[in-house]
């Protein structure tokens, strides 16, 4: 059994906080278990029990090596658990590998409480930080300790941490470089002038900083770095063999001519190999027989000293003895026909490539070859570098050429021979017949034109242009004979007459040449009319600025006078003539839309309107009228400005609001109104009552702070809270009506406010309801006390007292008077500060009954009357589940344990005998699980240290077990010592008793055997003897 049950479970930490919320929902359940029989199967507690054991069988796998399988069934713990509220875990004490540490859980993540990190940042050679250079540069790697020392209980742990260089001055980093993977700064050779630089090395995580300085000498001397190898590449044999190579390595140190100073100083030097079927041992390279595929690799020189920029490489390969080259060539054209102007040449494709199999696989990428092109016959021609466009001459005879293009591969000699041809030439004509004006424009006045007329025809080899011949051609005017002629001589030359007509003319000459394929072209001619024109005239004999009264129907009309002459060829003919003019810009702005002044226009006047200018300012504005037509398209106008002259205009403000005394309370949220009754303003114009505006804006203000107006128009008000329990305060509230006038009206209103009024109260608040049914017969919620401060009608502190009230019972009693009701039954729990109301009858079905139960403090001071219900009827009980994903921070720690306290391993051990001696009555196996479950509460309450819930636990299972072992045999496990000369026996009670001082005592009457335990855990037991066997009789916790 020591190597079973009793052993500790070793759990992931991650599973830390899931496994503190199941321990809390276990105190919970047990609480809630040893209250009733019907509790044990309610839903909430079967589920906790199910979860408890999905958890360990997690846990179980998890130990096994079936992490897949463990974390899909914690993750299913995990989910159920979230339909739990009010599950605070907080801090509490865990075993981990090697000690007891405090974790705190928030949720599923989880801290230690007692984590200490220590950081350690310091430089064993402290010159490093102080860094002198002669200017000839150099590289210095860092010593430095950086570490992290992480202990949580008893567990160390070193870790390496990472650290930084940086420059104060980031120009420095053009002769400081750092290397991070090697720690390394590179101080460049200085040829420019003594330099410093201050610089800090930073640790990671920390922060914390080790600050230096380098200083540089101007140095006038270099070191020229010098390396030769030889061969820069080598073939070792596919049988395989060895090869050697020679390094000369070394460095002068040179002044500022470049002259060398001493002698040379050699440069170490390491050669490694790249591959590692190429061994290098000192200068030579090795390699085995080769029978699989070619190999490649490099052999490294590198001298730390110059860095890995300095780097050489000496190429080594080596073949295969199962290799064998195949060459391959495959030469394609897009067209084998070229046309007989040869302008589209063919495009040659070659493929030519080598491939190395080894075994008959291939291996590696194909190999370009070489190769040549040519023409057979030198008809084709190439003027591309890759020879990849061949091209032929234009073929001028009426013959097809051919010609072969040969491509032969140069290693292997291939070749491949390709057949073009070119197809004969063609000739072609065609006849030309145009003329350079097609349409002519001729003046009034007459012309004489020579067109320019292409006849002739065109012949054509292979589409190209050869030679061409003349076409004669004849013309005939078809319209217009009366004013256009043609000379008979020479069909090209016209005559156009002169255009005395009003109205312009038309005309056409067709042209036709004379060979029998019968083109013609046909030539248009118009000619304008004659000149005809007209003058416009545009007057007025009113002046151009015109004054209006400010009274209403002050008018005026002007005269316009508008109209043309017609001249026809510079001579006036005719009367005039009548031209219609229009109001292009009528009157608008403040003159139109202020005082309602407009214009019109009917027949030769232009009407002036306008009404009462309402207002004391003078207004100006203009019109413009314009001719409906003109020679020029532009029509003339006239502008003419209008003035209507400024009224006497005078206001009159009226306002009227109540109440004119306002008394608030000292606290009110909800403010106060005022109304408005009369806001208006009348208008005088020219002493004359014009207009009445009702309703205008206004805006109140106060003349103090604790008064709050609103924005305009608002007559609701708010006043701040009083809090002078002595003194009432007054205040005035101002209502002003808004105006573009400064001067309107003003009224008052006197606001009083009165003193602050406080009192307090002790209220003990009940958390959910209580609704009893027939499956569901007692509630238990929780309760707190709470003294609360209001003023001025609402509470403004709250002080929780319920902890003053521990171990203080309630006094209880119930008020009903309806059917059933005396069977409510309240009790509570000041420990936990709970209350149980349970109802303790089976009325009729349907049957709905209701009592108070009122609940009291001993001191009076606090009480509450609980309304509860009872419902003849069934309730179902649904759980939902919901789904919660966390990830966890990484920590020293992998695991934890679940452990039996050693004082309670005999009490567990017990138990699991009784469940294994009670497999053959149903009755006492359900009893024998519900006490092992309780079990677990009590090692819940145990690991919270709640010692009141954890005595009630063991006290329950004692009881338990000593009602069990009253009526019940059992075999015990014993490890019998010597006998001791008065006759006593040492016995060990496995595992329960390790180093027990138990003795037995034979009684000389009943020859039973006694117990005489003096151990910690003592048990009441006795024996007898029965055949061979020493049987147990009596077995008894006792305190």
């Amino acid at each position: 059994m020591e190597d079973t049950v009793l052993n500790n479970i070793r759990v992931p930490i991650d599973w830390v906080c899931s496994y503190r919320q199941i321990q809390f929902l276990l105190v919970e359940y047990g609480v809630s278990a040893i209250q009733g029989c019907d509790n044990v199967c309610a839903p909430k507690n079967k589920s906790i029990i199910q979860l408890w054991n999905l958890f360990k069988n997690a846990a179980f796998l998890y130990e096994k090596g079936y992490t897949d399988k463990a974390n899909t069934i914690y993750e299913f713990v995990k989910r159920a658990l979230t339909k739990y509220e009010n599950v605070d875990v907080g801090s509490s004490e865990i075993h981990v590998e090697d000690a007891i540490v405090s974790i705190k859980c928030i949720g599923d993540d989880y801290e230690f409480d007692d984590i200490k990190e220590v950081y350690t940042f310091e430089i064993n050679d402290e010159e490093q930080l102080n860094i002198q250079d002669n200017g000839l540069g150099q590289t210095i790697t860092f010593n430095v300790i950086s570490k992290k020392t992480v202990s949580i209980g008893s567990k160390v742990e070193e870790l390496f941490i990472d650290y930084d260089f940086a420059l104060d001055n980031v120009s420095d980093n053009s002769w400081i470089s750092w290397n991070k993977s090697n720690h390394a700064i590179t101080i460049k050779e200085n040829k420019v002038s003594v330099r410093t630089a201050k610089f800090r090395l930073i640790q990671n995580e920390s922060n914390n900083v080790l600050n230096g300085i380098i200083n540089q000498e101007l140095s006038k001397l270099s070191y020229r770095y010098i390396i030769t190898i030889f061969p820069e590449r080598i073939e070792l044999p596919s049988e395989g063999g060895r090869e050697a190579f020679v390094v000369n390595s070394y460095k002068e140190l040179t002044n500022e001519s470049g002259e060398v100073i001493g002698d040379k100083i050699l440069v170490p030097y390491k050669a490694t190999s790249s591959n590692k079927y190429f061994v290098v041992n000192g200068n030579s390279v090795s390699a085995e027989a080769n029978t699989s595929f070619p190999r490649s690799g490099s052999i490294i020189i590198e001298r730390e000293e110059v860095g890995v920029e300095g780097n050489k490489k000496i190429e080594v390969s080596q073949d295969s003895l199962n290799k064998e080259i195949r060459y391959t060539l495959n030469a394609n054209v897009d067209r084998n026909t070229i046309d007989a102007n040869g302008t589209n040449p063919v495009k040659l494709t070659v493929e030519s490539y080598k491939e190395t199999y080894v075994n008959g696989e291939a291996q590696g990428d194909k190999v370009a070859v070489n190769y040549t092109v040519r023409s057979e016959k030198g008809l084709l021609k190439n003027n591309t570098s890759d020879k990849t466009k061949w091209y032929m001459s234009a073929n001028t005879s009426t013959e097809i050429r051919t010609d072969n293009i040969i491509v032969t591969q140069t290693e292997s000699n291939k070749q491949e021979t390709i057949a073009i041809k070119q197809d004969a030439a063609e000739e072609t004509f065609e006849y030309t017949f145009s003329c350079d004006q097609e349409v002519i424009n001729a003046p009034n006045s007459g012309t004489s034109i020579i067109l320019n007329i292409q006849s002739f025809k065109q012949y054509y080899i292979n589409g190209k242009p050869s030679n061409k011949e003349s076409v004669a051609y004849t013309g005939e005017v078809t319209n217009g004979s009366d004013f256009i002629t043609i000379a008979p001589s020479l069909p090209n030359s016209i005559t156009i007459n002169k255009n005395d007509n009003e109205e312009e003319r038309t005309g056409r000459i067709r042209y036709t040449q004379n060979e029998v394929n019968g083109k013609d072209l046909v030539v248009n001619i118009t000619q304008v009319a004659a000149s005809i024109q007209y003058d416009y005239f545009f007057e007025t004999d009113d002046s151009n600025e015109i004054t209006l009264t400010q009274y209403a129907n002050a008018n005026k009309d002007i005269v316009i006078r508008s109209y043309k002459k017609k001249k026809v060829n510079g001579q006036y003919e005719g009367g005039n003539i009548n031209v219609n003019f229009d109001l292009i810009t009528a009157l608008s702005g403040e003159i139109a839309n202020l005082v309602s002044v407009n214009a019109s226009s009917q027949d030769s006047k232009i009407y002036i309107r306008s009404n009462l200018n309402i207002t004391n300012n003078r207004y100006t504005g203009n019109i413009v009228v314009t001719q409906s037509e003109s020679a020029d398209g532009i029509g003339k106008t006239l502008l003419f400005t209008i003035i209507k002259e400024a009224s006497k205009v005078e206001y009159q403000y009226r306002l009227e609001v109540r109440p004119g005394f306002i008394k608030c309370d000292a606290y009110a949220p909800d403010g106060y109104d005022f109304e408005v009754l009369k806001n208006d303003r009348l208008t005088y114009i020219n002493d004359e009552l014009y207009r009445t505006d009702e309703n205008l804006h206004w805006q109140a203000s106060a003349d103090v702070d604790w008064i709050k107006t609103g924005g305009q128009d608002v007559t609701r008000f708010n006043v701040d809270e009083n809090t002078d329990e002595v003194h009432v305060r007054d205040g005035k509230i101002t209502v002003h009506i808004i105006d573009d006038d400064e001067n309107t009206a003003d009224k008052k209103i006197s606001v009083n406010q009165k003193y602050s009024e406080s009192h307090d109260e002790y209220i003990m608040y009940v958390i959910d309801e209580f609704y009893l049914f027939r499956d569901k017969r007692e509630i238990t919620n929780p309760y707190t006390l709470k003294h609360e401060y209001y003023r001025n009608g609402r509470r403004v502190n709250s002080v929780d007292e319920t902890q003053q009230y521990r171990g203080k019972n309630l006094s209880v009693n119930r008020e009903c008077s309806q059917p059933y009701c005396e069977h409510f039954y309240g009790t509570s729990n000041s420990y936990e500060f709970t209350i149980t109301i349970r109802y303790d009858y089976d009325p009729p079905i349907g049957t709905d009954t209701y009592a108070f139960i009122n609940y009291r403090t001993r001191d009076g001071k606090y009480e509450n009357a609980i309304s509860c219900t009872f419902s003849m009827i069934d309730s179902d009980s649904v759980m939902f589940l919901r789904y919660y994903d966390s990830s966890y921070d990484t920590n020293i720690y992998d695991y934890f344990y679940h452990y039996i306290p050693d004082n309670l391993k005999c009490l567990y051990a017990d138990l699991l005998k009784v469940f294994i001696a009670s497999h053959n009555d149903s009755h006492k196996l359900r009893k024998a699980i519900f006490n092992i479950n309780l079990f677990q509460s009590l090692i819940a309450a145990h690991f919270f240290k709640m010692q009141k819930k954890y005595e009630l636990f063991l006290k329950m299972i004692i009881s338990y077990l000593n009602n069990w072992f009253k009526d019940n045999d059992i075999s015990y496990e014993y490890h019998i010592g010597e006998i001791e000369e008065n006759g006593h026996v040492y016995m060990d009670v496995l595992p329960c008793q390790k180093q027990a001082d138990v003795k037995l005592e034979l009684d000389p009457i009943t020859g039973h055997l006694h117990e005489i335990d003096n151990s910690d855990n003592t048990e009441n037991i006795e024996f007898e003897i029965e055949g061979s066997h020493l049987m147990l009789t009596k077995y008894e916790y006792t305190k």
